[in-house]
C-alpha cells in the first residue's frame, strides 16, 4: 500500500514539474505583435543587406521615375570583361 502512495506521489511531483516546465516555456517564447513586427523589419532590413542595397537606399526609398532610370542605366552598361587567370611561373 505504501509503495503505491509513494508511486502515486511521485507521478503526480512528475507530471506537476513537466506541467510548469511547460507553462515557464510558453510565457518565455510567446512573441508579442510588437515583437514579430520587429522581426519581421528586420528580416526585411537583413535581406536588403544581403541584396547590398545601401543603407541610404534603405532609409530613403527611390521614386518610381528614379528606379526606371537606374535600371535603364545598368541595363545599357557593358558587360565586365572577365580577367583571365594569371599563370604560376614553375620553380624548380
Amino acid at each position: 500500500m505504501t509503495q503505491a502512495v509513494v508511486f502515486i506521489a511521485l507521478v503526480v511531483i512528475l507530471l506537476a514539474v513537466v506541467w510548469m516546465t511547460r507553462r515557464t516555456w510558453r510565457a518565455y517564447v510567446r512573441l508579442t505583435p510588437e515583437d514579430e513586427a520587429f522581426d519581421a523589419t528586420l528580416a526585411s532590413l537583413n535581406d536588403d543587406q544581403a541584396n547590398r542595397v545601401s543603407d541610404d537606399q534603405l532609409l530613403h526609398s527611390l521614386s518610381t521615375d528614379e528606379a526606371w532610370r537606374r535600371m535603364a542605366q545598368d541595363g545599357s552598361a557593358k558587360p565586365r570583361r572577365e580577367r583571365k587567370p594569371r599563370r604560376r611561373a614553375l620553380h624548380r
